[in-house]
């Protein structure tokens, strides 16, 4: 999930991107590309003195020929050049397609542009494509290693974007893309994991969630499971993450309420009495044994008086003038997703965490 300020970033660096390989061309043409054909090589962008830019990534890139076709013309030459750059390990493809080799194709706002794949007999469509009107590269995100696997195994895939009326037919090489990445350090987080001992990604795993880097733990532990007692680490660090604010909704993808059973009343009473906090800090409820609920933030408890009780297969609390009514289900050791149900509203689910009372 990205934040708001990942989002900003990632559109400013498309803009550098966009600008830097505009300045890769050729004088004279309004979008010529450089390098050998069919042959992945790593370049850095330079300006207009032709000098390497400042700030501007490292990419890999390659070139290669095809046709396209529109209302006007068919099987007409068509020149694409290939950028390939990583992104938080995850790999982004631009593609710029020129017509009669030198010409970049153009669309509007509101061109239908889409980018298919062929994986052995399987047809990959990659939404959305990215793209600046009128002219500029178009960019996807290849979130899965879908396209980048194929390639780095050495496959060439071919490739048909349509924008509009007009379709480009091409041929993305596979040939030493796998050595430039490994020499260049751009192998993605998820061929470093099929490559990588699974002793040492879960070592690696164990040092993230001692260091509270709980991103890069829930990335490995993923990976891993069924390792060791890596399924158990996962849910650990999803807890951890959520109990510290680092990540509040890593959890959710593994929880499904469709298919997860909440406790029953006699569970419920069981283990609500003691102590229960959502993150870290001086806010928690605590249960008590007589039926009594109170919230208590920064050392003051709620003035009114709260009571508990189940209900319908619900824990109930209830209010001088109201009730709230949550569904319980088990999570990971002494860590439940609490339903509360609103009427008319979106229910919500938060992870509570459990502790004994103490004296």
């Amino acid at each position: 999930m990205r934040t708001k300020t990942k989002r900003i970033i990632s559109v400013l660096l498309v803009v550098v991107i966009c600008l830097s390989f505009a300045a890769c061309d050729k004088d004279g043409n309004d979008g010529e590309v450089k390098g050998d054909s069919k042959v992945w090589s790593v370049e850095q962008a330079i300006d207009e003195f032709g000098d390497i830019a400042e700030y501007s990534p490292t990419y890999v890139t390659a070139i290669t020929i095809g046709d396209f076709s529109n209302t006007a013309t068919t099987g007409s030459e068509l020149t694409v050049g290939l950028y390939m750059l990583l992104k938080d390990g995850y790999p982004e493809f631009l593609i710029r397609l020129l017509e009669y080799g030198d010409h970049k194709a153009t669309y509007t706002s509101n061109s239908d542009i889409s980018v298919k794949i062929k994986v052995d007999e399987s047809i990959i469509e990659f939404h959305p494509v990215f793209n600046t009107p009128p002219n500029g590269d178009l960019m996807i995100y290849d979130s899965n290693d879908t396209l980048y696997a194929q390639l780095y195994n050495g496959k060439d895939i071919k490739c048909v974007v349509t924008i509009d009326n007009s379709k480009y037919n091409f041929t993305i090489p596979g040939a030493n893309f796998k050595d430039i990445c490994k020499n260049e350090g751009y192998v993605t987080k998820r061929m470093y994991f099929l490559e990588t001992d699974k002793a040492v990604l879960y070592g690696k795993a164990k040092e993230f969630i001692e260091n509270g880097d709980y991103t890069n733990a829930i990335e490995y532990l993923e990976f891993l499971d069924g390792y060791e007692d890596s399924k158990s680490l996962l849910f650990k660090a999803v807890c951890d993450a959520y109990y510290s604010g680092d990540d509040t909704s890593a959890w959710k993808q593994f929880f499904n309420v469709d298919t997860a059973t909440p406790l029953t009343e006699d569970e419920i009473e069981n283990i609500i009495v003691g102590q229960w906090r959502t993150r870290e800090g001086d806010t928690y409820s605590i249960y008590s044994k007589t039926g009594e609920y109170k919230y208590i933030q920064n050392g003051n408890t709620d003035v009114e008086p709260n009571k508990w009780y189940t209900e319908n297969g619900r824990l109930v609390i209830g209010y001088t003038y109201s009730t709230s009514e949550k569904t319980i289900y088990p999570f990971s050791d002494n860590v439940y997703v609490f339903r509360t149900h609103h009427s008319g509203y979106n229910d919500v689910y938060e992870l509570f965490f459990r502790a004994e009372i103490k004296n």
